[in-house]
């Protein structure tokens, strides 16, 4: 045991006499290295890792150099990609009479299909093959589609949506009870923008699965009414012709179909009157803002005619089992008595 560990201290001694030869050696190489030759080890290092293989897939290599060229080239694909879509939405497609609220969903089509061929470049440049995809897109499909069953609806109805038209650009629709103009068609959502200047995003998802009004489908033509109400007693036909006048000479209010006017209903209180009329709406406060000035055009048209507008009224009948005990008393007599000074010289 002896003469065995002092041949194993024998074999330290002279490593670490090794070790420390090879140190200076290092350390000496090193003050001596200029930086030309720093800079081409340099080089040469990143050459190495430039060109280092990943991996082989049908007996093509995968290096670190593709890899990176073809993020880059994803990246700008991107980009420009984005860019011809927009310039071919907005130079060429009005060139073939294509409407704006029609380009804007062709721009995003052009957009997709574009970006989807660069990708498939991309993947042929890293060596990449489609097949490889049939194995990782059941892995994916399976493990991330439970997880992302809205998106990939909300994704599905998007193209659904370019595709069949339903809403366009521009449209005045109500989806769940929210009345609005449909802004931009995404990927995913949908941007309306409310009457209040309000932009909400819609999964698109809603428009496929809810009822959804578009008011702006076929054409910008809604009709709306305005009621009134007059007293009884008033000159109906005068009414009448009174209210076609004031619908007719209003500039917003289409003269075809032509306003009518409809006696209602004997009301409670009054003659009850509707006038119906067409007009064109491409937001929600286009039909406020006509009703609003219509009324008022009825209002002085019925003031200089002599019209009343009736307002609710009712006749209130009081039963009392016996007759009311009615008193009269001599006022002067009652301010004597109100007036009177207590003890205290207060008044009463």
């Amino acid at each position: 045991m002896i003469e065995f560990y002092g041949s194993v201290q024998v074999l330290a001694s002279r490593g670490q006499v090794l070790y420390e030869r090879l140190c200076d050696e290092i350390y000496t190489e090193r003050e001596t290295m200029s930086f030309e030759q720093l800079a081409a080890q340099a080089r040469l290092l990143l050459a190495k890792s430039w060109s280092t293989e990943l991996g082989t897939v049908d007996d093509r290599p995968i290096t670190v150099s593709k890899i990176v060229c073809g993020l880059a080239l994803l990246l700008i694909g991107y980009w420009v990609s984005r860019f011809i879509a927009k310039i071919a939405a907005l130079k060429f497609l009005p060139r073939l009479g294509v409407s704006q609220s029609s380009a804007a969903p062709l721009r995003n089509v052009f957009f997709y299909f574009l970006l989807a061929g660069l990708t498939f470049f991309t993947l042929d440049l890293v060596n990449v093959p489609l097949t490889v995809f049939a194995f990782l897109g059941g892995a994916i499909a399976i493990g991330v589609g439970f997880g992302s069953q809205n998106i990939l609806n909300n994704f599905i109805s998007g193209l659904i949506l370019l595709v069949e038209r339903p809403i366009r650009i521009g449209d005045l629709v109500n989806v769940d009870g929210i009345d609005a103009n449909i802004e931009q068609i995404g990927a995913r959502s949908t941007c309306v923008r409310t009457g209040a200047n309000l932009e909400i995003l819609v999964p698109n998802s809603k428009f496929l699965e809810n009822n959804v009004t578009n008011w702006t489908l076929s054409d910008t033509q809604i009709r709306t009414s305005v009621a009134v109400g007059v007293a009884y007693g008033s000159p109906v036909k005068r009414v009448i012709e009174l209210l076609k006048t004031v619908v007719t000479t209003h500039e917003k209010v289409l003269r075809s179909p032509a306003p009518i006017v409809l006696f209602c209903d004997f009301g409670d209180n009054a003659l009850a009157f509707e006038v119906h009329f067409w007009i064109h709406m491409q937001r929600m406060m286009d039909s406020a803002r006509v009703e609003s000035d219509v009324r008022v055009a009825i209002d002085d048209a019925f003031c200089e005619a002599g019209i009343v507008i009736a307002f609710p009224q009712r006749d209130v009948h009081v039963d009392f089992p016996a007759p009311i005990d009615v008193r009269l008393s001599d006022p002067n007599h009652v301010a004597t008595k109100l007036h009177k000074p207590h003890g205290d010289g207060a008044v009463a």
